[in-house]
């Protein structure tokens, strides 16, 4: 990863807000970007299509932030943007307001924009998806477990601790 998720989004709107340049977005989207905007159904599949709509909005205006907050959350970046616009109508540019998106990168790329109106939903998503990731790494510990029992009883005395191997971890004395 070129740098930290917080830098890699701060960096790119930073740069693209202050040059009024929409491209200076396109770097850090990944191809296969999905991109869901607070409407229900309004989503872009890919990084052509969410420039698109990205080029749209600055080609209606300049694009004007008043203020900026910023949470990192390891893989994922919430971004709060406060200003003329950012009030989840559609076309209305003018109405100052505040939305938070929630960046998800891999390899220092955005896979995943999500777009809401609170912080709270926002912080919802982040916890949700933590969740899920302490769910999936539990679930892989009850695999482990059950897997390294069958060794046992089939005579492997290896085991795997720390992602190392162990010879002899499991013997005859200590099979249950």
């Amino acid at each position: 990863m070129a740098g930290r998720n917080i830098e890699i989004i701060l960096g790119g709107l930073v740069d693209a807000v202050r040059n009024q340049d929409p491209e200076r977005i396109t770097e850090f989207l990944a191809a296969d970007l999905v991109w869901e905007g607070l409407e229900p159904g309004l989503r872009c599949d890919g990084r052509e299509q969410a420039m698109g709509v990205i080029r749209n909005r600055f080609a209606a205006g300049p694009l004007t932030v008043e203020a900026v907050e910023v949470i990192d959350a390891g893989q994922h970046v919430i971004v709060g943007l406060r200003g003329p616009g950012f009030n989840g109508t559609l076309g209305d540019l003018d109405t100052v307001g505040q939305i938070y998106n929630v960046f998800t990168l891999s390899d220092g790329q955005v896979i995943r924009w999500r777009d809401y109106l609170t912080r709270e939903q926002a912080l919802q998503v982040i916890t949700w998806l933590a969740d899920e990731k302490i769910l999936l790494g539990l679930v892989g510990l009850f695999w482990l477990n059950a897997h390294l029992r069958v060794q046992a009883k089939q005579g492997n005395a290896t085991c795997l601790i720390a992602g190392a191997r162990h010879k002899n971890a499991l013997t005859p004395q200590n099979r249950r």
